[in-house]
C-alpha cells in the first residue's frame, strides 16, 4: 500500500496546456496594440469627454431624424457604388497592412527583382538576335 502511494508520487504531474491564441490575438500582438497602455493625456480627455459623448449618442440615436432619409441613402449608394465596390472597401478594412519599415524591404526587393530581370531579359533578347542573324541572314 505504501508502495502504491510513494509511485503515485513519483509519476509526472499532468502539465495543462494554456489556450491557443486566436488569429486576432495574433495580429494585435505583432501590431504592438494589445496590451499597450493609455497615455495620461488620453485617460484625461476620456474621463473629462464622457458624459458629453454619452449626451451626444443619446440624442442623436433616440430622435430618429434620419430614419426617412435612410432609403433615399440606400437608393443613391447603390447608383453610386455598386456592390462590388463597397464589398471591395469591407474587404480593404480587413486587411492586416505592414508597417512603413516591412513596406520599404518589400517596395526594395521588388524593385531589385525588376532590374535581374530586366537584365535576364535584355541578355536574352541580345543572344537570341546574335543568333538569328548569323543563322538567318547568311
Amino acid at each position: 500500500m505504501a508502495k502504491d502511494i510513494k509511485s503515485a508520487e513519483k509519476r509526472p504531474k499532468r502539465r495543462l496546456k494554456a489556450p491557443a491564441e486566436t488569429v486576432r490575438q495574433r495580429q494585435l500582438t505583432a501590431q504592438g496594440k494589445l496590451a499597450k497602455p493609455r497615455s495620461r493625456r488620453r485617460r484625461v480627455l476620456a474621463a473629462i469627454g464622457w458624459p458629453f459623448r454619452k449626451i451626444a449618442s443619446w440624442g442623436f440615436w433616440q430622435t430618429k431624424w434620419w430614419k426617412p432619409f435612410r432609403f433615399i441613402g440606400r437608393i443613391i449608394g447603390h447608383v453610386i457604388a455598386p456592390p462590388y465596390v463597397r464589398n471591395s472597401f469591407k474587404e480593404l478594412r480587413l486587411v492586416t497592412w505592414p508597417n512603413w519599415r516591412q513596406t520599404w524591404r518589400l517596395t526594395f526587393a521588388v524593385l531589385a527583382f525588376s532590374a535581374v530581370f530586366g537584365v535576364a531579359i535584355a541578355f536574352i533578347d541580345f543572344v537570341l538576335d546574335k543568333l538569328f542573324k548569323e543563322v538567318l541572314l547568311k
